[in-house]
């Protein structure tokens, strides 16, 4: 199926855009354990949906704010199939979590996905005091193509004079040119991709300059030993390693793409092949590790 230049054919599943449109339209109106609700964009631009999650104990002091963006190859998934990882976050950093459901690749072209987010981050920090945030305690993540949105919309923040105090890239995608990718990953990139834009640091962080990457906040990056995405993590971590940004690295040698979050109770379909013993332990380790992170980061505790 084709609209515009996008195409989903997968053979597997045989699941093409207007199913995944009807699968979105379903989790729309589904009830979220968090707050709905859609950020303004202005401009004539579609307000972005979002999911907003907070500890359940009231906390009188202003909390650091963590903004995730889930995977699915940027035309798949949905925000509420990581709702239980997100208020898992708010509940054990404490902070408050807001989960961007933005629009699929079939709807917006790349990187408007990241302009999106760069848009929901400083529509939060705008309004701090009424959402109980810190805003000098931000952070931004995501899965797979939704790291690959984080990490553009890092640099866009950066652009804006927006300074981040962590970024979370969990298996991520974050250089869509061809050389870096294998066959059915160039499938997938040429069918969400405007031709002649692989080059933008939005679309491909991997292409930015030095000068963008220096003094960008630091990184945690997620890698996993089966994994054709795997060289993506470890490149980029040197780039931001050579350029002297502060890395946390952690490759789980045995993990399968997206361990991370099918591993969740709220994530479909649960028949998914990955979702087993082994790689939910792995998943667990991972989360914890997350949120030891995060706590160093954001709550300043020691590391």
């Amino acid at each position: 199926m084709k609209i515009g230049r996008i195409e989903v054919a997968d053979k597997k599943t045989g699941i093409g855009i207007a199913s995944l449109a009807k699968m979105r339209a379903g989790y729309a109106e589904r009830t979220s354990v968090g707050e709905r609700f859609s950020v303004p964009r202005g401009d004539s631009k579609e307000n972005v949906p979002v999911l907003i999650y907070r500890p359940e104990k009231k906390n009188a002091e202003k909390l650091p704010v963590f903004f995730n963006m889930h995977g699915g190859a940027w035309v798949a998934g949905d925000a509420m199939m990581m709702e239980s990882f997100c208020q898992l976050l708010a509940e054990s950093v404490p902070a408050v979590v807001v989960n961007i459901n933005y629009h699929k690749a079939d709807v917006i072209p790349l990187p408007e996905m990241s302009a999106e987010a760069c848009d929901c981050v400083r529509y939060f920090a705008g309004h701090a005091e009424e959402y109980g945030i810190d805003n000098s305690r931000m952070a931004i993540g995501g899965h797979s193509a939704g790291a690959n949105i984080a990490a553009g919309t890092v640099l866009r923040l950066k652009e804006c004079g927006i300074d981040m105090k962590l970024q979370i890239l969990v298996y991520p995608c974050v250089d869509l040119r061809p050389e870096a990718n294998c066959g059915w990953m160039n499938m997938v990139i040429s069918s969400v991709v405007p031709e002649g834009h692989l080059e933008e640091c939005h679309i491909s962080p991997m292409a930015a300059e030095d000068e963008q990457i220096k003094a960008l906040c630091p990184a945690v990056i997620v890698a996993c030993g089966r994994d054709d995405l795997k060289p993506h993590a470890l490149n980029y971590a040197k780039r931001l390693i050579d350029n002297g940004v502060n890395v946390y690295f952690r490759e789980y040698e045995h993990a399968e793409h997206g361990f991370l979050e099918v591993n969740r109770p709220d994530y479909e379909p649960s028949t998914d092949g990955r979702i087993n013993a082994e790689q939910g332990a792995y998943a667990r380790d991972c989360e914890q590790w997350l949120i030891k992170v995060l706590k160093s980061e954001l709550l300043e505790e020691v590391k």
